[in-house]
Protein backbone atom coordinates (compact mmCIF):
# COMPACT_ATOMS: atom_id res chain seq x y z
CA UNK A 1 0.00 0.00 0.00
CA UNK A 2 1.32 3.41 -0.90
CA UNK A 3 1.43 5.85 1.99
CA UNK A 4 1.75 9.60 1.93
CA UNK A 5 2.41 12.40 4.36
CA UNK A 6 -0.56 14.44 5.50
CA UNK A 7 -0.06 17.26 7.99
CA UNK A 8 -2.18 16.47 11.03
CA UNK A 9 -5.71 17.73 11.17
CA UNK A 10 -8.66 16.64 13.29
CA UNK A 11 -10.57 15.02 10.43
CA UNK A 12 -7.83 12.50 9.57
CA UNK A 13 -9.18 9.01 10.13
CA UNK A 14 -7.18 7.57 13.05
CA UNK A 15 -7.75 4.05 11.72
CA UNK A 16 -5.56 4.80 8.69
CA UNK A 17 -3.10 7.31 10.21
CA UNK A 18 0.28 6.89 11.90
CA UNK A 19 1.27 9.95 13.92
CA UNK A 20 5.04 10.38 14.23
CA UNK A 21 6.81 12.63 16.74
CA UNK A 22 3.58 13.63 18.40
CA UNK A 23 0.46 12.10 19.91
CA UNK A 24 -3.07 12.09 18.56
CA UNK A 25 -6.00 10.42 20.26
CA UNK A 26 -6.85 7.00 18.84
CA UNK A 27 -4.19 7.09 16.09
CA UNK A 28 -1.25 4.72 15.88
CA UNK A 29 1.93 6.36 17.25
CA UNK A 30 5.67 6.36 16.83
CA UNK A 31 6.68 9.00 19.32
CA UNK A 32 8.69 9.84 22.40
CA UNK A 33 6.11 12.39 23.48
CA UNK A 34 4.29 11.88 26.80
CA UNK A 35 1.21 9.72 26.45
CA UNK A 36 2.42 7.90 23.34
CA UNK A 37 1.39 4.32 22.60
CA UNK A 38 4.54 3.29 20.73
CA UNK A 39 5.13 -0.47 20.91
CA UNK A 40 8.12 -1.33 23.11
CA UNK A 41 10.03 -2.97 20.23
CA UNK A 42 10.29 0.43 18.50
CA UNK A 43 10.98 2.67 21.51
CA UNK A 44 14.07 4.89 21.37
CA UNK A 45 15.21 8.38 22.38
CA UNK A 46 14.03 10.08 19.19
CA UNK A 47 11.20 9.34 16.83
CA UNK A 48 13.71 9.15 13.98
CA UNK A 49 15.33 6.19 15.75
CA UNK A 50 11.90 4.62 16.23
CA UNK A 51 11.15 5.01 12.53
CA UNK A 52 14.47 3.34 11.71
CA UNK A 53 13.65 0.45 14.06
CA UNK A 54 10.38 0.10 12.15
CA UNK A 55 12.19 0.38 8.80
CA UNK A 56 14.43 -2.53 9.74
CA UNK A 57 11.64 -4.71 11.13
CA UNK A 58 10.73 -7.63 8.85
CA UNK A 59 7.21 -7.34 10.31
CA UNK A 60 6.83 -3.61 9.57
CA UNK A 61 3.97 -4.13 7.12
CA UNK A 62 2.01 -5.92 9.80
CA UNK A 63 2.43 -2.89 12.09
CA UNK A 64 1.47 -0.53 9.26
CA UNK A 65 -1.41 -2.62 7.94
CA UNK A 66 -4.16 -0.32 6.74
CA UNK A 67 -2.10 2.85 7.30
CA UNK A 68 -2.47 5.30 4.41
CA UNK A 69 -1.20 8.49 6.06
CA UNK A 70 1.88 9.41 8.05
CA UNK A 71 1.22 12.59 9.97
CA UNK A 72 2.64 15.16 12.36
CA UNK A 73 1.29 18.39 13.83
CA UNK A 74 4.50 20.45 14.02
CA UNK A 75 7.71 20.89 12.09
CA UNK A 76 11.12 19.94 13.41
CA UNK A 77 14.05 17.83 12.28
CA UNK A 78 13.03 14.71 14.22
CA UNK A 79 9.49 14.90 12.86
CA UNK A 80 10.59 15.39 9.27
CA UNK A 81 13.16 12.60 9.37
CA UNK A 82 10.85 10.15 11.12
CA UNK A 83 8.07 10.79 8.59
CA UNK A 84 10.51 10.34 5.71
CA UNK A 85 11.93 7.13 7.21
CA UNK A 86 8.44 5.62 7.58
CA UNK A 87 7.52 6.61 4.02
CA UNK A 88 10.85 5.46 2.53
CA UNK A 89 12.18 2.71 4.82
CA UNK A 90 14.49 1.05 2.32
CA UNK A 91 16.07 4.39 1.41
CA UNK A 92 16.35 5.44 5.06
CA UNK A 93 18.28 2.45 6.39
CA UNK A 94 21.55 3.18 4.55
CA UNK A 95 21.47 6.70 6.08
CA UNK A 96 20.84 5.43 9.63
CA UNK A 97 23.83 7.07 11.35
CA UNK A 98 23.25 10.47 9.73
CA UNK A 99 19.50 10.39 10.46
CA UNK A 100 20.04 9.47 14.12
CA UNK A 101 22.67 12.18 14.57
CA UNK A 102 20.51 14.84 12.87
CA UNK A 103 17.40 13.85 14.85
CA UNK A 104 19.33 14.04 18.13
CA UNK A 105 20.89 17.38 17.18
CA UNK A 106 17.41 18.73 16.54
CA UNK A 107 15.65 17.36 19.60
CA UNK A 108 18.39 17.27 22.23
CA UNK A 109 21.14 19.60 21.04
CA UNK A 110 23.64 16.74 21.02
CA UNK A 111 26.34 17.20 18.46
CA UNK A 112 27.97 14.01 17.22
CA UNK A 113 28.79 15.20 13.72
CA UNK A 114 29.21 18.57 12.07
CA UNK A 115 27.18 17.66 8.99
CA UNK A 116 24.24 16.49 11.10
CA UNK A 117 24.28 19.72 13.08
CA UNK A 118 24.49 21.81 9.91
CA UNK A 119 21.59 19.81 8.48
CA UNK A 120 19.46 20.47 11.57
CA UNK A 121 20.32 24.18 11.50
CA UNK A 122 19.51 24.32 7.79
CA UNK A 123 16.10 22.70 8.32
CA UNK A 124 15.37 25.02 11.23
CA UNK A 125 16.13 27.99 8.97
CA UNK A 126 13.29 26.93 6.67
CA UNK A 127 10.89 28.08 9.41
CA UNK A 128 12.49 31.50 9.72
CA UNK A 129 10.49 33.89 7.53
CA UNK A 130 13.57 36.12 7.13
CA UNK A 131 16.13 33.44 6.13
CA UNK A 132 14.03 30.65 4.66
CA UNK A 133 14.37 29.75 0.99
CA UNK A 134 10.56 29.68 1.16
CA UNK A 135 10.29 33.15 2.74
CA UNK A 136 8.01 34.57 0.07
CA UNK A 137 5.65 31.62 0.31
CA UNK A 138 5.59 31.70 4.14
CA UNK A 139 4.42 35.32 4.37
CA UNK A 140 0.96 35.66 5.83
CA UNK A 141 0.63 31.98 6.75
CA UNK A 142 -0.21 30.78 10.23
CA UNK A 143 2.07 28.37 12.09
CA UNK A 144 0.17 25.28 10.93
CA UNK A 145 0.08 26.32 7.28
CA UNK A 146 3.79 27.19 7.41
CA UNK A 147 4.66 23.76 8.83
CA UNK A 148 2.51 22.04 6.20
CA UNK A 149 4.27 23.92 3.40
CA UNK A 150 7.73 23.14 4.80
CA UNK A 151 6.92 19.44 5.06
CA UNK A 152 5.65 19.36 1.49
CA UNK A 153 8.77 21.10 0.25
CA UNK A 154 11.39 19.20 2.25
CA UNK A 155 10.01 15.66 2.07
CA UNK A 156 10.42 15.89 -1.70
CA UNK A 157 14.08 16.93 -1.34
CA UNK A 158 15.20 13.98 0.79
CA UNK A 159 17.60 12.16 0.72
CA UNK A 160 19.38 14.50 -1.74
CA UNK A 161 19.35 17.32 0.80
CA UNK A 162 21.52 15.22 3.16
CA UNK A 163 24.39 15.78 0.73
CA UNK A 164 23.69 19.41 -0.13
CA UNK A 165 24.22 21.00 3.28
CA UNK A 166 27.45 22.72 2.24
CA UNK A 167 25.63 24.26 -0.73
CA UNK A 168 23.47 26.29 1.70
CA UNK A 169 25.85 27.98 4.19
CA UNK A 170 23.65 31.08 4.70
CA UNK A 171 21.11 28.78 6.36
CA UNK A 172 23.46 27.32 8.97
CA UNK A 173 26.76 29.24 9.04
CA UNK A 174 26.06 31.82 11.73
CA UNK A 175 24.46 29.51 14.32
CA UNK A 176 27.03 26.80 13.57
CA UNK A 177 29.88 29.21 14.33
CA UNK A 178 28.24 30.12 17.66
CA UNK A 179 28.12 26.44 18.60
Amino acid sequence: MERRFEFYREDLDPAVTLVVDGVAPAALNLSHWPGNRTPSRYRADTTTEMALHLAGDPQRERFLEGIRFVSNNHFDTDGLLSAWAVLHPDEALPHRRFLVDAGRAGDFGTFTGGDAVKFDLMLTAFEDARRSPLAGRLQGLGEEERARLIYEELLGRLPDLFYQVDAHPPLWEEPFERI
